[in-house]
């Protein structure tokens, strides 16, 4: 008993060494994926990275010419646009990282 123990134990550390390997893999991967939010009919574009990092933000001439609460409001909406594509994508990865269908509703956060 004593040694079917040890064997399941060293086989429970190598699944979870092999796990971090693919999370590290997962990050990577995610780090390389940006996506891009908008709101105002384009008026504002923020573009967010797979790791969760705003990396640009456009405001066009229009958006310029709106007054600071509009701006904020569309800002955010963005922002908040570009959150929900990646986490989305972010779902999806891990998803495939642990060998289920995509279209399975889990969420991850």
């Amino acid at each position: 008993m004593g040694g079917q123990l040890i064997m399941d134990l060293s086989s429970l550390l190598k699944q979870a060494g092999d796990m971090r390997n693919k999370m590290a893999q997962l990050e990577k991967v995610l780090g390389t994926i940006e996506v891009v939010g908008e709101a105002g009919g384009g008026m504002i574009c923020v573009t967010v990275n797979g790791k969760l990092e705003v990396v640009k933000v456009q405001i066009s001439k229009q958006g310029r010419q709106e007054g600071p609460e509009v701006l904020e409001e569309l800002i955010a909406a963005a922002v908040n646009d570009a959150l929900s594509k990646v986490h989305e994508i972010r779902r999806v990865k891990q998803m495939e990282l642990l060998g289920l269908p995509s279209d399975l509703n889990i969420p991850f956060s």
